[in-house]
């Protein structure tokens, strides 16, 4: 049986995994949706004066990744937004799961509190 320290150590590694490769993720995934950009309107300009919103079918996830696997040059962009979005939310959930192993009640709830907490402001309950 292996110590406790490199139990946790070995926890800890796997945590910070999991925000390494979907930052890495996201950014290969951003990239991608630029190059399609680029490969498909040139290199046009943009104006940062005046805020557009999305198109409405880039603006929740199942339309988006319809439109990303049509391959949408915006969806994808929207796509490595949603993977960004996605990483704390995962390492809240990871963290939980690190804490039930470890019989650590306190930051299970706490954990479960945060996640309830991201997921009323996903949906837009909580502002």
């Amino acid at each position: 049986m292996k110590p406790l320290r490199d139990e946790k150590r070995a926890l800890q590694d796997s945590l910070s995994r999991v925000l390494t490769w979907c930052t890495v993720l996201a950014g290969v995934v951003g990239v991608a949706g630029v190059a399609m950009m680029l490969a498909t309107r040139g290199g046009g300009s943009v104006s940062l004066k005046e805020f557009t919103p999305a198109a409405e079918g880039l603006r929740h996830p199942a339309s988006i990744l319809r439109a990303a696997f049509r391959g949408e040059a915006l969806a994808v962009m929207q796509c490595a937004v949603i993977v960004l979005i996605a990483t704390p939310v995962l390492r809240v959930m990871a963290a939980g799961v690190v804490f039930l192993v470890e019989r650590d009640w306190l930051y299970v709830a706490m954990s479960a509190l945060v996640l309830v907490g991201l997921a009323l402001g996903l949906v837009g309950w909580v502002e």
